[in-house]
């Protein structure tokens, strides 16, 4: 891992679902702009957060990310896997993305 110095907030998988619900997605992309900054420190995989407001281009920026994820969990994630679960079930990945950065919490 890259950067254990970077601080990683332990969030609620759960509640992160439960607040892009209630906000109708937006919590969403509060969420990934506060992720994209732990995924980069912890994996030193570096990409332009704003590139997930991109589309097309977003595609390529959330698996840059799933890849950060699957560095910082030593291949127990895989960044495949979690691609095809972003796009076909979004809340499992992102529930599966936020319990491994649970385990690096600082905060």
């Amino acid at each position: 891992m890259a950067n254990q110095a970077i601080e990683v907030k332990k969030r609620s998988p759960i509640g992160i679902i439960l607040l892009m619900i209630i906000t109708f997605g937006i919590y969403a992309f509060v969420w990934w702009f506060k992720t994209a900054k732990e995924v980069k420190g912890l994996s030193g995989v570096d990409f332009p957060s704003w590139g997930i407001l991109i589309p097309l281009y977003n595609i390529f920026i959330i698996y840059t990310y799933v890849t950060g994820i699957e560095k910082i969990s030593e291949g127990k994630k895989s960044a495949i896997l979690l691609l095809i679960l972003w796009f076909v079930i979004g809340p499992a990945a992102l529930f599966l993305i936020q319990d491994e950065l649970n385990k690096h919490a600082t905060i």
